[in-house]
């Protein structure tokens, strides 16, 4: 069957493999990250490498390099890598998932910023030093993900009531059309009934569709999600991170 060198993104919500096998071929698997990772140490390992598996179909792996949502530091990465090493018989590697985009984009080095269904911003220093600023998580904060705008935009949506604001606003009624309510002042507890970063998230693009509609507080809520991200790149920035090459 060949050889095979195989990328793993693993992301909150999705995780894609991508190889190349060594005819110059390229092939692509996609599935839900929730399919084999349970946040069990026990079933996630085994999952991840019946998935690697396969993806491979006979290929031998020669090099395997994993990005991974939840790896935020160097320790979290060696748990992962270590049994995964222990079983493929090639140089593996796990790395944050953010640390994907800088390489991505042909560079050796630079400070990646994942905004998705979380939001961390990862480099390494000139000594190979992990560095990490965010990735909190959506309950306390991921400012500027997908769950973390839709959380901000019930906190605005919830004071512009209370200050009484008009129920016409875009984006109070893209979220109540969103989540199914009769009244804004049920959104908090809607916010809390989804449970999880993916399914809070997923409600997201109603803030963008608000935006476009002219609606102010979504614009705010976009406005200060950036600015989020912004700011974890200037923690790395304080904790001595040289580079100045963000990519998200």
């Amino acid at each position: 069957m060949g050889s095979i060198t195989i990328g793993v993104d693993i992301g909150g919500t999705k995780t894609h493999l991508r190889g190349c096998l060594d005819q110059g071929m390229d092939r692509d698997l996609v599935v839900r990250t929730s399919e084999w990772r349970s946040g069990a140490y026990d079933h996630d390992i085994p999952g991840l490498i019946a998935l690697i598996r396969r993806f491979a179909a006979g290929a031998t792996p020669n090099s395997i390099a994993i990005g991974s949502h939840g790896c935020d530091d160097e320790e979290e990465c060696a748990v992962l890598q270590q049994p995964l090493s222990n079983h493929f018989a090639c140089p593996l590697r796990v790395v944050n998932d953010a640390e994907l985009f800088p390489l991505a984009m042909g560079l050796s080095s630079g400070i990646g910023v994942v905004a998705g269904t979380g939001s961390i911003a990862v480099a390494r220093d000139q000594k190979g030093k992990m560095h990490v600023a965010g990735g909190w998580g959506w309950a306390i904060g991921d400012e500027g993900s997908a769950p973390g705008l839709v959380r901000e935009a019930g906190r605005a949506v919830r004071l512009h009531i209370d200050l009484g604001g008009a129920r016409s606003e875009p984006l109070v009624e893209a979220l109540c059309e969103a989540f199914g309510l009769n009244s804004p002042t049920n959104i908090g507890t809607a916010i809390a009934k989804e449970g999880s970063a993916s399914a809070l998230g997923r409600h997201a693009p109603v803030i963008f569709y608000a935006a476009n509609e002219g609606s102010s507080l979504a614009k705010r809520v976009i406005d200060e999600g950036a600015a989020a991200l912004t700011q974890l790149v200037h923690h790395l920035m304080l904790a001595g991170v040289p580079d100045k090459v963000v990519v998200v």
